[in-house]
């Protein structure tokens, strides 16, 4: 995988907001993937491998089954794919077979995986080290057209049409030599409606010209469940809350001012002496700061431990500030705890160790 993928982990971002007596600002983190591609990994080929669904399934009109020919949901799906791991730079190279390669594409209820043989053959003819395997896309979706009648609030009919995609893909992961096959699935629903005049026919036509044709509505949502498969591929940003306490002490300020400027040690000096305050509840404040400060400066295990101390202080102090405060330090030690454990797997996807 590409190496040149961005590794930090933690970005900051320099605003730092006030709410009742406690600070907190706004951190970007990156999530592992839900799938680990070996570190030699570079080159990559989406294959389609799916059956065609028949036209008469999955498809409903106001409540009635309806055929609908959308043969080419897999090619989208794929194409969606292809293009999201292109975006993010993640590989050398991803390239796409659409042309599905199952042996009877006319069973969609089969889903025929690709045999050993038949992936180093792939493998070798493109020049790659992993297949993505499309092995089914299945799409089901949902016209409704409902008229209103007037009430005495109302006093024209009003026309609601409302189209619901829903689309399960299942994928494989293939490596050349390797009998295992690593799967994994999505499923992703894009939802339209339009509202409009239903007093005649001519009216109830314009309504329904708002509306994308159901075909390409399909295919849009086959298009966008690639792209959001590929989201299970390579580690992704997230965002998450971090909050500061002040005690309204001096130290408390000058900690505060110096996480502004992202002086993480300066600003864990500054709270070092409140840990020895009379006052337990000033004490657990400054645990909680320091933890935070030692998240962002990359001491995950210093920021446990201070977290937890911090709880512990809180657990025994009756006041309803405490109270805030301890169920904000107890959520904030379950997502330290969740950012230690998916470190090592993140750096192995990030060929970092």
């Amino acid at each position: 995988m590409n190496k040149k993928l961005l590794t930090i982990l933690l970005a900051f971002s320099s605003a730092l907001l006030c709410h009742a007596g406690r600070h907190y600002f706004v951190q970007s983190l990156l999530r592992p993937a839900d799938i680990t591609f070996p570190a030699d990994v570079q080159n990559v080929l989406v294959v389609n491998n799916s059956a065609v669904q028949a036209a008469g399934t999955g498809h409903t009109v106001n409540g009635e089954k309806a055929r609908i020919d959308t043969d080419s949901a897999s090619i989208y799906c794929t194409w969606g794919m292809t293009e999201a791991l292109n975006e993010t730079g993640f590989f050398e190279s991803v390239t796409l077979l659409d042309a599905t390669q199952h042996r009877n594409p006319q069973q969609h209820a089969s889903i025929v995986p690709l045999t050993p043989a038949r992936i180093d053959s792939i493998c070798r003819l493109y020049g790659v080290d992993a297949l993505i395997v499309l092995n089914n896309i299945t799409e089901k979706d949902i016209l409704s057209r409902q008229l209103f009648y007037p009430d005495e609030y109302e006093t024209s009919v009003a026309c609601h049409i409302t189209l619901d995609v829903l689309t399960r893909s299942q994928w494989t992961v293939c490596y050349p030599q390797n009998d295992i096959q690593t799967p994994f699935n999505s499923n992703d629903s894009i939802y339209w409606q339009a509202e409009g005049g239903g007093e005649t026919q001519a009216r109830i036509r314009e309504t329904e010209k708002k509306m994308p044709d159901t075909r390409q509505a399909i295919y849009s949502a086959a298009l966008n469940a690639g792209i959001r498969a590929a989201l299970k591929l390579t580690p992704q940003w997230d965002k998450e809350d971090r909050y500061l306490f002040d005690d309204n002490k001096k130290n408390f300020g000058t900690g505060l001012q110096h996480v502004i400027h992202r002086q993480w040690k300066e600003a864990i000096s500054a709270w070092q002496p409140m840990l020895n305050h009379k006052k337990p509840l000033t004490k657990a404040y400054a645990y909680a700061n320091i933890a935070v400060c030692s998240e962002m400066d990359n001491d995950l295990e210093s920021a446990l431990s201070n977290a937890q101390t911090a709880k512990q202080l809180l657990e025994n102090i009756n006041k309803s500030e405490a109270d805030i405060a301890y169920d904000i330090i107890s959520y904030y030690i379950e997502q330290l705890t969740r950012i230690i454990e998916d470190e090592p797997r993140l750096k192995k996807q990030l060929a970092t160790e």
